[in-house]
């Protein structure tokens, strides 16, 4: 592994790993572990940017709650800046096409995307079932608000399992429902869309798929699928 492919490694623990945020939290040497593993991590990555990864950290320990919370923020968002691009430098895949029968390729690819998600989830898919209840919203951590927006209104079993699940793990999970919907989409904390091919729970089943990074148009596909949402049935 080179140090490109190690440095990536340590910054997407640390998107992982990212506590809670509380304005207090950051008043003790021993609360500093993380923002001082940012600062490394950042420096390593960007010796210029790590004069905006100490702003953001002198700002996280500032009293007043909401400069504390817009250094928490930024400094969270260099470390997405970050990721990516050493995504981009280590040559990892930010879109793939799975060949038909590779099932468990797929599932991967959309269980790496979900474990991305800090705050909120939306996905977006004309066909939701129990199985996919089971196979993906397993994966995610308990903090993340997951949100559904289907056209399943015929598919009896997706409601029992959310409603199960939520029981079982207190993950907060919304359903809406509309008969508009035909394209499936994964949206991860507001700021990254993935487009799939095929129907989540039926991937590189019947035939090959992609799973595809929005980039471009992001703004305006997420836009539209929350203006959707909104006129949706809960």
């Amino acid at each position: 592994m080179d140090k490109d492919e190690q440095l990536l490694a340590e910054i997407e623990d640390l998107i992982r790993s990212t506590p809670k945020f509380e304005a207090s939290q950051y008043k003790r040497l021993d609360d500093m572990s993380w923002p001082g593993r940012v600062s490394a991590a950042i420096r390593a990555w960007n010796l210029a940017e790590k004069i905006t990864a100490d702003s953001c950290i002198s700002e996280l320990c500032m009293s007043r709650s909401n400069d504390a919370f817009s250094g928490f923020s930024r400094l969270r968002m260099l470390l997405y800046e970050a990721r990516d691009d050493l995504k981009r430098r280590v040559g990892v895949p930010m879109s793939v096409v799975v060949e038909k029968g590779m099932r468990f390729d797929y599932f991967d690819r959309i269980r790496k995307i979900l474990e991305e998600a800090h705050a909120e989830i939306l996905i977006v898919d004309p066909y939701l079932d129990s199985n996919f209840v089971s196979r993906y919203l397993t994966q995610i951590k308990n903090s993340v608000v997951v949100r559904l927006l289907t056209s399943s209104t015929k598919e009896t079993s997706l409601m029992p399992a959310i409603e199960l699940l939520t029981q079982q793990t207190g993950l907060q999970i919304d359903v809406r429902f509309n008969n508009d919907l035909h394209d499936r989409y994964i949206f991860i904390d507001r700021r990254e869309c993935y487009q799939s091919g095929a129907s989540f729970k039926d991937g590189a089943v019947n035939a090959m798929t992609t799973v595809t990074q929005i980039r471009e148009v992001f703004t305006q596909v997420f836009q539209a699928y929350e203006y959707l949402w909104e006129d949706s049935k809960v």
